[in-house]
């Protein structure tokens, strides 16, 4: 998947418009210490992402966006950057390809995609007006739209995560609803979280793959 993504961002065109890259900067000055960031306009993708951690850059897919949805989607895209989500999202592959027959290990990752996004909303939210968390509500309904009419052109299934419409709805809820995440919600996420990681742990005491073996009076008459 990694060289996939690869080939298609050497494929592609670099958006050096200097309005664009004017925005970048604008975005990218709110962190303290600030990387640079390259975008590329991905004919064949599906939906806005970061990819590359060293040398990160942003991928948008072929869509008409007005100047503030580009600005929401840039800040949601150096968000996921800079709170270090493509680590954990680097992490979690590792974590899935040891565990790879554990159903539980698929779900840890799956539940850890969701909240990433959920927390970078509200890490949004925070420094918008209620006009503005509206606007940004209906940026990821137009891009959830778009990315369903794209479907079929999707090549990255292993790296990039297919949103559902139900968690699209739980975000849009969550951030309409203003609702905070409080003490007991986040003790609540670490005591699944822990469940979740043990039941990954003692899975394999419980359940054992023993190997193919045929009787010793057979395996001694056999080539």
């Amino acid at each position: 998947a990694y060289v996939e993504i690869k080939k298609e961002i050497a494929a592609s065109v670099e958006i050096k418009d200097s309005h664009v890259v004017g925005l970048v900067e604008k975005v990218n000055r709110q962190y303290r210490h600030p990387v640079k960031f390259r975008l590329y306009n991905m004919e064949n993708g599906s939906t806005p992402c970061v990819f590359g951690i060293l040398h990160p850059c942003i991928l948008i897919p072929d869509i008409l966006v007005t100047e503030k949805e580009l600005e929401f989607i840039l800040s949601h895209e150096m968000r996921h950057y800079y709170r270090g989500d493509l680590l954990l999202k680097l992490f979690c592959e590792i974590f899935k390809a040891i565990y790879w027959w554990n159903p539980f290990a698929y779900m840890l990752c799956k539940l850890i995609a969701q909240t990433q996004e959920i927390n970078v909303d509200f890490s949004i939210m925070r420094k918008q007006t209620d006009a503005e968390t509206l606007d940004y509500s209906a940026c990821l309904l137009k891009l959830k739209r778009d990315s369903e009419s794209r479907k079929a052109d999707e090549k990255w299934l292993l790296s990039f995560q297919r949103e559902s419409s139900g968690l699209l709805e739980k975000r849009i809820c969550l951030m309409l609803d203003n609702l905070g995440i409080s003490t007991q919600k986040t003790i609540v996420s670490i005591i699944l979280s822990v469940v979740m990681v043990g039941l990954i742990i003692v899975c394999p005491n419980v359940v054992t793959f023993e190997p193919y073996s045929i009787p010793e009076g057979d395996a001694k008459e056999s080539l």
